[in-house]
């Protein structure tokens, strides 16, 4: 009775299980109802539930993300990897090249363009202190744990649980022919309840929990597109002229992705996947040999060796000294169980507050430079308390919303393959290819913040790109000197905008060499973008349908 079908002629419209398709649209538009009406509003809110989420569950998602990575490499090198993901004389529907292109390109989107650069740089030079990651810093390590963090964040942790949804689904639906769709991984736990409201909701969540993720990598994808773009023209835009071509940007790109999924998983996604990764590897190689190709070699060799070295520290880290400046200091604090209490003016209070501030009323030592909120001073560094909040939970929630989506991506995929295989080559493998790409790029990053700074006799710290320094000015240059070395295509990148920074390491081979890798990158990050929304729509169209592989066109 949940399905309905409207039918023109003999030409089925719809096929749609009804309660998960409305109770996810009431999530979805619900939201976006309110971003509308309350933006300011809505966004302080959903800010303030994320760092409740992150200050209060951090042990939950560490410990999570290890266990996961744990829980894969047993299964894979148990008597349980030889188990297909299908029938025992099943094969592989696809061959191995399309397959990792397909779930690369569905698992990585536009991340390695937008973050490849931009985030080992805002390790490196932006002051946020990597305590307990890696060697205790002079620059050369604080380079060493830029390279470690980002490797960290984009490695093994970041692909299991796209994996482990992958694992749970293929095993469950291939094996015991039931749908592929999220209910059906939980058949294991709940039975013939999945049958019910109880799989209806695990289907309503997944649709809203899939678009909400990609939505996330797709914002990111459009303003990196249109930075290229207004790059290559050499345009700045104003404020309403960026909206508009993001707004023309997304159209665009719907459609493109709407005929992809129309014309299926092998003609269209197939297709457009490996394109999309082709175009990736060859702007990734040609600026390798455009280098000092040792240099970079090196690097990733060395990044990753010291990946694997602390790997196990830094995948249990939590920081928990540093996360005490939260509840020490001036800011709202949002801790579980702190015993807090609210003034009537609605700021927030505690008893350690209180006793910090009265010993301090009591204090003979007037000169005492040490506030009693400033935790970080007496025993902190930089933003180490926020680190947690501002970046690795922020990324596990972001990987974790894209499990459902691409873990049945992957699963639909990997039909026909070995547990094993599925971790080798789904797993080992796109980490690998990973640290390939974001080394060279992030490497090419701090080499050229070091030329910058050198050619301007300027080391810039965290404030060093404020007007009075005199080089830069909202991201452009504005000293003789800075303007002269931008001329050559150098730039103090941690003064650039994050959407500039790919951009500028292409900057130093020349004009022509640089637009004809920009109009690549740009084909290359659009098709990023169409290949995440066409596998994110094909999972969506999977699970309302109710496991149907092939839907209607006009759904």
């Amino acid at each position: 009775g949940k399905w309905l079908a409207l039918n023109a002629g003999s030409v089925r419209l719809l096929r749609v299980n009804v309660v998960s398709t409305s109770m996810a649209i009431f999530l979805l538009w619900g939201f976006v109802l309110w971003g509308l009406v309350h933006p300011r509003y809505m966004s302080n809110q959903v800010n303030e539930w994320k760092s409740w989420i992150s200050y209060n569950f951090t042990w939950f998602y560490i410990g999570a993300f290890n266990a996961w990575a744990i829980f894969l490499f047993y299964v894979a090198f148990s008597k349980y990897g030889k188990i297909k993901l299908g029938r025992a004389d099943e094969k592989p529907e696809f061959n191995n090249i399309s397959w990792f292109a397909m779930l690369f390109s569905c698992g990585i989107a536009v991340g390695v363009y937008t973050l490849g650069v931009a985030e080992p740089m805002a390790y490196y030079r932006k002051g946020y202190k990597l305590n307990g990651r890696g060697d205790v810093p002079n620059d050369d390590e604080r380079a060493q744990q830029a390279l470690l963090q980002t490797f960290y964040h984009w490695g093994l942790h970041a692909w299991a649980p796209y994996i482990t949804v992958a694992l749970g689904l293929g095993i469950v639906c291939y094996r015991w022919n039931m749908p592929l769709t999220m209910r059906s991984a939980f058949y294991p736990l709940l039975g013939n309840l999945i049958y019910s409201p109880v799989g209806d909701i695990i289907d309503a969540v997944s649709i809203a929990c899939t678009t909400f993720g990609v939505c996330t990598s797709l914002g990111l994808g459009v303003d990196q597109i249109v930075a290229y773009y207004g790059a290559l023209q050499d345009k700045t835009y104003t404020a309403l002229e960026r909206l508009d071509a993001q707004t023309a940007t997304i159209i665009v790109m719907t459609l493109v992705a709407n005929i992809s999924v129309v014309l299926g998983l092998h003609r269209g996604i197939q297709v457009l996947s490996t394109i999309t990764f082709s175009l990736g590897l060859f702007v990734l190689v040609a600026s390798m040999f455009l280098d000092n190709t040792w240099f970079l070699l090196n690097s990733v060799v060395q990044s990753t060796g010291h990946y694997f070295q602390w790997v196990i520290q830094l995948g249990f880290r939590t920081d928990t000294w540093e996360q005490l400046g939260i509840e020490f200091g001036k800011n709202k604090n949002l801790y579980w169980g702190s015993n807090k209490s609210s003034k009537p003016d609605g700021t927030w209070v505690g008893p350690i507050r209180d006793i910090m501030a009265n010993a301090a009323a009591l204090r003979t030592d007037a000169n005492s430079t040490i506030h009693p909120y400033d935790y970080v001073k007496t025993y902190g560094e930089g933003y180490g308390k926020d680190m947690m909040d501002w970046w690795t939970i922020f990324y596990w929630g972001w990987w974790v919303s894209w499990a459902p989506f691409v873990g049945m991506f992957i699963a639909r995929i990997s039909r026909g393959r070995t547990i094993r295989q599925v971790v080798v080559g789904a797993f080992v493998a796109p980490t690998l290819f990973s640290f390939l790409w974001l080394g060279v790029w992030g490497s090419l990053g701090i080499k050229m913040q070091r030329v910058a700074e050198l050619g301007l006799d300027t080391k810039f710290d965290a404030a060093g790109c404020a007007v009075e320094v005199g080089h830069y000015s909202s991201g452009a240059p504005n000293s003789t000197a800075a303007t002269n070395l931008a001329a050559q295509g150098y730039f103090a990148l941690q003064c650039r905008s994050s959407n500039d920074r790919f951009w500028d390491v292409l900057s130093p081979y020349g004009d022509g060499i640089f637009m004809f890798l920009g109009v690549i990158a740009i084909i290359g990050v659009t098709f990023y973008f169409i290949t995440s929304s066409d596998s994110g729509s094909f999972v969506d169209e999977t699970l309302a349908s109710g496991g149907l592989m092939e839907g209607p066109y006009m759904q």
